[in-house]
């Protein structure tokens, strides 16, 4: 068996983990062949020589060895050897851990935009539908308020946007019960509650490369709930709300796409400076009179409160309606929903037209 053979029979992860680790291991196996620089990348990592990287960012391929230089795989005396050995490679790979941006490219570029089971009440459906964008069905989940399947009337929508490594079942217990609390209420107006799927596009174009999550969601995501359900399809009927990932994705929706949205709410962003882009539009935002809320908790990174203080500062000083919440709390949805739920209703409520005839 040689090096390709070997390496064929590890997982995407399991080699890129052996990949970093290669300064470590028998040289007489990473010598066979020329490995890419960007050992990071999403591909195809450890094919036979001479395969295409599918994929990858590099776009480079892997280099058919010279003949002369062809190893062949180390030979073991024993089992004891083959063992030994083993535990060697296992070790060298834990040791070198593979890096959050790698995990993050790894484990997106393999996640479904379809779930189409999963925890959820008796009065959450699941719904997909076909996207030419991403070249994939996409699920989604939709509450209706009460009252829906009894009359005409149509109703603003309410938009959740789950963290890293969420699907559309996230946020239809803990999200639920608030909205369905604050509509009895009266607190909120009767909404229609869409719950997303990021897919592997984490609500932003070219994050996993080719990738166009954020216009998906723009051009099809948001003309099909409009298509399906009695929405008022306007920007005064749309609010986009999401925690962590989702809500970097909500205030870079509603920021930079202020004609879609009548605000956004964002729970525990950690990646507010990748979002500054959208405040190109900020004129557009004020115009449209677009309101931010953002909350993030106490008990995150100072640094990131801090960029969230600033960012909040930006948004007023360009006429943008904006908030910012500080509870006391660390990275949890239903910490920051049990400290915050109340002012973001209140929110909500005064920016959502009610459902009309």
């Amino acid at each position: 068996m040689n090096a390709a053979e070997f390496a064929g029979k590890w997982s995407k992860i399991g080699l890129a983990r052996l990949a970093n680790a290669h300064a470590k291991l028998d040289a007489t196996v990473f010598a066979a062949y020329d490995w890419p620089a960007d050992l990071t990348d999403d591909a195809a990592f450890g094919k036979a020589a001479g395969a295409e990287f599918a994929g990858g960012r590099s776009g480079t391929t892997l280099k058919p060895m010279e003949a002369s230089r062809q190893k062949p795989f180390p030979a073991f005396r024993s089992r004891r050897a083959v063992i030994h050995w083993l535990v060697a490679v296992l070790t060298a790979a834990i040791a070198c851990p593979v890096s959050g941006a790698e995990k993050s490219r790894q484990t997106s570029a393999s996640r479904p935009w379809n779930t189409a089971k999963g925890p959820a009440s008796p009065d959450v459906k699941h719904h997909s539908f076909a996207s030419k964008v991403v070249n994939a069905e996409v699920g989604y989940n939709v509450w209706l308020p009460p009252g829906y399947d009894d009359g005409t009337a149509r109703y603003p929508v309410l938009y959740f946007l789950p963290g890293n490594g969420g699907n559309e079942y996230d946020g239809t217990s803990a999200v639920l019960q608030r909205v369905r609390a604050a509509v009895k209420k009266k607190t909120l107006p009767p909404v229609i509650c869409v719950f997303c799927n990021p897919g592997n596009g984490t609500f932003r174009d070219n994050r996993v490369p080719g990738v166009l999550g954020e216009t998906m969601f723009m051009t099809e995501f948001v003309p099909t709930i409009d298509r399906e359900f009695r929405t008022v399809a306007s920007r005064k009927g749309r609010v986009v709300t999401g925690f962590s990932m989702g809500g970097s994705g909500a205030l870079r929706f509603v920021l930079g796409h202020p004609r879609m949205f009548a605000a956004g709410v964002s729970w525990g962003c950690p990646r507010l400076k990748e979002e500054e882009a959208a405040m190109s539009r900020l004129g557009q935002a004020k115009e449209a009179g677009t309101a931010v809320m953002i909350v993030f908790g106490t008990k995150e990174s100072e640094k990131s409160l801090g960029v969230a203080e600033n960012f909040v500062k930006t948004l007023s000083s360009h006429g943008v309606p904006s908030l910012l919440k500080r509870p006391e709390v660390p990275h949890s949805l239903e910490l920051y929903l049990n400290a915050s739920w109340d002012d973001v209703a209140a929110f909500l409520n005064t920016r959502l037209k009610p459902s009309s005839q």
